[in-house]
């Protein structure tokens, strides 16, 4: 645990800091600390100037941010997932899930608190994919619902992961464990929106067999999916 933080404290941070040409070193280490103690969490570079302000650092432009966002993924150490409407099939705006490429460092910088069991199941998952040679976003479904007013109004469901690689398309959504009844139904609600063209997995964090439902939805742990070069054929 120290050489990581030492690895964190004296080589990575101050190298991109100064390759940034970042005026305040410390804002770019308290950037990586809100990053990774919100990896699993949508968030935006408006959020983040207001946890700088929480932390005393209230005078931090939106554009310094968004400068030290950039430097931290151009160091390779977070990699960004930008929403994905699978219906429409465009990128969205912000915000977005920012993941560390290194869980180790991930967890350095979060102090080495208890982390949530699916969100580094998520961290594992979006960089297998990435190695797989997919382009990886924060997957989302759009659907359209009836307001209390009776206005058809648009509304966004999300899941884990899209993942994208020629014409293979695939839609993910982790679980820490395997879910009952009611607790699936909740968790497959945005593949019912979904095209029929992406392939749908639910990845569980603990020993579960590989089943397909009747609506053709693939569920297996995430040892499986990690560990097998050809999980995605299941």
């Amino acid at each position: 645990m120290r050489f990581l933080r030492q690895l964190a404290e004296n080589t990575y941070l101050p190298d991109l800091s100064e390759r940034g040409h970042i005026g305040h070193a410390q804002d770019l280490e308290m950037l990586a600390g809100f990053l990774a103690s919100s990896a699993a969490s949508l968030i935006s570079p408006a959020d983040l100037k207001e946890r700088f302000k929480g932390a005393g650092r209230a005078g931090i432009s939106l554009n310094t941010v968004k400068h030290c966002l950039a430097s931290l993924e151009d160091g390779f150490m977070i990699a960004k997932a930008p929403r994905y409407d699978t219906r429409v099939r465009r990128m969205l705006g912000t915000p977005a899930r920012y993941v560390f490429e290194d869980p180790g460092l991930c967890s350095t910088l979060r102090n080495f608190s208890v982390a949530d069991p699916a969100g580094m199941s998520e961290l594992a998952l979006f960089n297998e994919l990435r190695r797989r040679g997919f382009e990886v976003y924060t997957g989302t479904a759009g659907d359209r619902v009836k307001s209390v007013d009776g206005r058809m109004q648009r509304r966004l469901l999300e899941f884990s992961f899209a993942a994208i690689s020629g014409d293979e398309k695939i839609c993910i959504q982790v679980a820490a464990r395997r879910p009952d009844e009611a607790g699936y139904a909740r968790l497959i609600a945005p593949f019912l929106k979904i095209p029929d063209f992406f392939k749908r997995i639910v990845i569980v964090g603990e020993p579960a067999r590989i089943t397909r439902d009747k609506l053709g939805i693939t569920q297996m742990s995430i040892c499986d999916f990690l560990l097998n070069e050809d999980s995605l054929s299941f």
